[in-house]
């Protein structure tokens, strides 16, 4: 896969699409070289499980959560570029199209209402809801006050744990859906577009975490400065070549320390 120029922090906060292939172009070189894809995955699924570690320790270090969800974004945006994108369409406009259609300017695409009046139980069908074109333009920041807008009332009612839970799930969704890839097999593209709704789905879910804990500006700021260059060769893109040191392989079982968190 050729690896695409992508856009450098400027002192302006960055669209997500843009942050998210910011991210994507530090690794995207080292990734597509030395990454399987069945790693990559559970690399993803691994980050959710560091995340949960740091919730059920109460650890209240805003740096600390910042780093947990800096690392849940960077993984759901290297895969979901890596596994949903098309000859037509990037992965991250793929997946920024899901965003304006599920998490619509107007309010819940299902109920209608600003903020949200569903009920946990939501019907399954969403409303018919037109997306709004000025949403391509929102930085990491203006989704989760978006998300705080629409459902700020429910996820407080709900509480922190439950929408821990739901991030969860949707990371495991994802990870359901690419199981024909860790076999060497290949998604039809009715499939990617069923994956590229979960992932955004799992993007909604940090947004909402982030100001949930009010790191929203840890959270940006930790991807701007983080994945600016790699921190083990000091290069952009990453040129360390295959990634499996012990720390590594520990990583993708159950996550990086706190201290430490990478891709």
């Amino acid at each position: 896969m050729e690896v695409q120029a992508e856009p450098e922090p400027k002192g302006e906060k960055m669209a997500l699409v843009d942050t998210m292939e910011f991210v994507n172009g530090l690794y995207q070189k080292r990734n597509d070289s030395h990454l399987p894809i069945a790693s990559h995955i559970c690399l993803f699924f691994a980050s959710g499980g560091f995340f949960l570690r740091i919730n059920r320790k109460l650890i209240d270090d805003p740096t600390i959560r910042a780093n947990a969800l800096a690392s849940v974004f960077a993984r759901t945006s290297t895969l979901a570029i890596r596994t949903v994108g098309s000859k037509v369409l990037s992965g991250s406009h793929l997946i920024l199209g899901k965003l304006f259609q599920k998490y619509p300017e107007s309010g819940c695409a299902y109920c209608g209402n600003l903020p949200c009046k569903c009920e946990k139980h939501r019907r399954p069908e969403p409303a018919n809801i037109q997306a709004s074109g000025v949403q391509q333009f929102w930085t990491l920041t203006e989704w989760c006050q978006h998300i705080r807008r629409v459902y700020g009332p429910n996820n407080r009612k709900n509480g922190i744990e439950y929408v821990t839970n739901q991030l969860l799930e949707e990371i495991l969704e994802v990870t359901m859906l690419l199981e024909p890839l860790i076999v060497g097999e290949r998604l039809e593209d009715s499939e990617l577009v069923m994956v590229a709704a979960e992932f955004a789905d799992v993007f909604a879910r940090i947004f909402a975490l982030a100001d949930m804990y009010g790191v929203v500006d840890f959270l940006e700021d930790k991807i701007d400065t983080h994945y600016a260059q790699c921190k083990r060769c000091g290069k952009r893109p990453c040129e360390c070549g295959s990634i499996y040191g012990h720390e590594d392989r520990a990583n993708v079982l159950f996550g990086p320390r706190a201290d430490s968190v990478t891709i």
